[in-house]
């Protein structure tokens, strides 16, 4: 390869942007920052959330995380529609988080704008038990779209939760979705709150790159 003057290259793929989204991504990050100015505890005060597919037959798992640990995992059945995830949010999610937190805690509840997520019958809960704190698509926090590099479900949960299932090769559908519970269960604690609390350093790199993608930028 030195001989040929190659260089070794992996590519890094990356989320495109839309011609707005960089500045709807400023926008949310200064919020972000914003509160944690305000509040030096904001970083522990939001549950993160979102849906991923399994490879074995497509196992759709959700789960939800915050400083304090993990909420789940829950799977669903069959293809996430608005009445399957109302009914989640239902018996699910928000008993859940208030287990977690306490029924008096100001907390924020955070998804993407998949459709099921906004869904018309589901926004009257959310409002009900995060009023005026939930982030998402049309809700009283926007989170901006196609922007999976802001979100520790993505740049962390997802990849480090499959690396660790995959390895022990499980080959049935239950064996999966066991190992899938485990994996969750052995995710040290201190591990959500680092990464939880390592937002605001990557939401400056955002603003410092004027909202356009900025993990394998060079700034």
């Amino acid at each position: 390869m030195k001989r040929l003057h190659w260089k070794c290259y992996i590519p890094r793929l990356c989320q495109a942007l839309n011609e707005d989204d960089p500045d709807r991504r400023v926008e949310f990050c200064e919020w972000y920052l914003a509160k944690c100015a305000d509040d030096v505890k904001f970083a522990h005060k939001i549950v993160w959330s979102d849906e991923a597919t399994f490879k074995l037959n497509g196992v759709i798992v959700w789960c939800g995380i915050s400083a304090l640990g993990i909420i789940g995992p829950f799977f669903f059945n069959e293809t996430v529609n608005g009445e399957s995830y109302l009914n989640l949010f239902q018996e699910f999610i928000g008993p859940q988080i208030t287990e977690m937190f306490g029924e008096d805690s100001d907390i924020y509840f955070q998804q993407n704008g998949a459709p099921p997520h906004y869904h018309r019958d589901l926004r009257a809960p959310l409002d009900a038990v995060f009023p005026n704190t939930w982030i998402g698509r049309r809700g009283p926090i926007e989170y901006p779209a196609r922007s999976p590099d802001l979100t520790p479900m993505d740049f962390f949960l997802w990849g480090y939760l499959k690396d660790n299932v995959y390895a022990n090769k499980p080959r049935t559908i239950d064996a999966l979705k066991l190992e899938i519970e485990r994996q969750c269960r052995d995710i040290p604690n201190d591990m959500f709150r680092d990464v939880c609390e390592s937002l605001g350093a990557r939401y400056q790199r955002c603003l410092d790159n004027n909202g356009h993608q900025f993990e394998h930028s060079q700034t």
